[in-house]
Formats: C-alpha cells, structure tokens, sequence
C-alpha cells in the first residue's frame, strides 16, 4: 500500500514543474520586432507561455522598460522586459495571451494575411537600377525579406532589378504589385537581422 500511495503523490516542486511545461510552448526562431520608446528592434523568438516570452534582440534593450511585440502582420501585443541575461531578454505580457496567436496558426490559414517577417517605417533614400537605367527612390518600409519602395517617375520593371541603399548590400529584388508610385518588392536573398538592426540603428 506505501508503494501504491507514493506512485499517486506529487510534490509541489514537481506539481510546478509540470505547470511550467504545459504552459510554454518552444517557439525557435521566430522573426519579431520590438518597439521601444518608439524605436524599432529587431529580434528571434523563442520560448512563449501565456504569460511572457523569451528573445533574443538584435539590439539593446532596457530592463524595467514598457516594451510591445510584433510578430508578422498581428497587433502589437504590450509588455514589460523583466530580465537581460546572456544576450537574452524575459518579455511579461501586459495580460494573459494564447500563445497561438504568436504561433501565427490562423494567420497562415487567411489569404489576406500574407508577412511572415513584420517591416519597421522607414524613409531611406536610394537608387533602383532595372533595364539600364537608374531611379531615385525611397524606402518605406523595410523588412528581413522585402521592401516597400516610392518612385515618382514612371517605371517600367525588367528582369534584374537592383535597390542600392546606403548601409545595406546591393540587393537584387523582384517586384510583387506595383500601385501607382508605391511597388512592393521581395528580396533575393533574404537580409542578414544584424545588418538591418545597425542600420536602424543609425
């Protein structure tokens, strides 16, 4: 009976233990962007709970500051950053959250809702080059893999297209829709979060 009665006992430390992993879900790598006190980070999620999450930012964040999370085209969700440790920051959530919100799962099922990477406004000057000729353009917005660009001129789009932008690699881009001046544009090759977080930086 000793036996049967200590296999059907659960100390507290493993009551909580249990709690703690049916709560967190492992998020690896999941592209996000921080906003804080107006200024855009960008970083990598990784463990998510109802409660809070755990990132790695790409810039430097402020413990004990108000903080919000965005993770491709969801709403900012508000939280406060309780700990920075090892290049890792703790997020607390303003209120309790289903994790699968962030997971994106709706999301990656409604047509309408497309970024997978979330984009910071910008208003960066630069060039584009297509059928051998050259275009003063401005970037509006920017993420990882694409870029929202203006152009005032009448354009006309060839195979290889190119953005120059200072502080950024040459990137070769494809245009996705074009409305009036506005063109939305897709990287080649996907832009290294370090490079775009110095620059924002800047």
């Amino acid at each position: 009976m000793f036996e049967t009665h200590r296999k059907n006992v659960t100390t507290s430390d493993e009551q909580g233990a249990n709690r703690r992993s049916a709560a967190r879900e492992k998020l690896i790598l999941r592209i996000g962007l921080l906003e804080q006190d107006g200024r855009p980070v960008f970083c990598l999620v990784r463990n998510i709970s109802s409660v809070g999450v755990q990132v790695k930012p790409y810039s430097q964040v402020v413990e004990g500051s108000s903080i919000s999370l965005r993770v491709g085209d969801e709403n900012p969700i508000p939280g406060t950053v309780v700990w920075c440790r090892d290049g890792l920051v703790g997020i607390r959530f303003g209120q309790p959250l289903n994790p699968q919100a962030l997971l994106r799962i709706g999301q990656k099922m409604a047509a309408h809702r497309r970024r997978n990477a979330p984009r910071v406004t910008t208003n960066l000057r630069g060039c584009l080059r297509t059928g051998g000729l050259r275009y003063s353009t401005t970037v509006c917005d920017l993420s990882m893999v694409g870029a929202r660009l203006r152009i005032d001129d009448p354009v006309s789009f060839g195979d290889n297209t190119l953005i120059e932008v200072p502080g950024l690699p040459c990137l070769r881009v494809h245009v996705r829709w074009s409305d009036g001046a506005e063109h939305g544009v897709s990287f080649q090759t996907p832009l290294p979060m370090q490079i775009l977080s110095n620059l924002l930086s800047r």
